[in-house]
């Protein structure tokens, strides 16, 4: 170890072999480490609606779980159909009254129409959350800018077909760069070149 050469690893101590880089076991986060979750990014950028977009999906996981409780329609609340959900409730109180009040052939036949509505649900919840998803994802992603100037008319004026050789840059648009071109090789051939 005099020699001048480093020793990485086990190094012989009085305590017996220890490794001598063992800095990992005596690490402890500061604050410094979890500041920057609570950095705010929620301005209207890409990150701050990637942000606000991770909170609002719903994730198929938690609408299977929710169908558990499908008398009360949470796998609709969940998947913000608040009709399917209101209906499901009130399918729910009718089956639970009328069973109470002795109808039992009409409660049990509200009871089976729910229980085979929740198995129909079980095919339709990932389409309905991927829709519900989608839908999510345009509302965020169009919120994020007030949308176009007043006046504003795309590329090209509105007096204009897009052929339009005189632009604002300096530079011709492609078809009267074409047509510029067209015209040169035709005088080369009118003059004999």
């Amino acid at each position: 170890m005099g020699d001048g050469s480093a020793s990485f690893g086990p190094a012989a101590s009085p305590a017996g072999n220890r490794l001598v880089f063992n800095h990992i076991s005596r690490y402890q986060p500061s604050s410094l480490d979890l500041s920057w979750k609570q950095i705010d990014l929620a301005g209207g950028s890409l990150q701050g609606a990637n942000i606000r977009l991770t909170r609002l999906f719903k994730r198929r996981r938690i609408a299977y779980s929710r169908l558990l409780l499908f008398p009360v329609g949470a796998h609709r609340l969940y998947r913000e159909d608040r009709q399917g959900a209101l209906l499901h409730c009130i399918a729910t109180a009718v089956a639970i009254l009328s069973l109470a009040a002795g109808a039992t052939l009409f409660g049990g036949a509200m009871g089976l129409a729910i229980i085979g509505r929740a198995l129909l649900d079980i095919r339709w919840i990932d389409s309905t959350v991927a829709r519900t998803n989608k839908r999510l994802q345009v509302d965020v992603y169009m919120s994020q800018t007030a949308g176009a100037p007043a006046g504003y008319h795309g590329r090209f004026g509105p007096d204009t077909t897009g052929d339009d050789t005189r632009r604002d840059e300096g530079s011709p648009s492609f078809s009267a760069q074409e047509r510029q071109l067209r015209d040169a090789a035709a005088r080369r051939r009118g003059s004999g070149q």
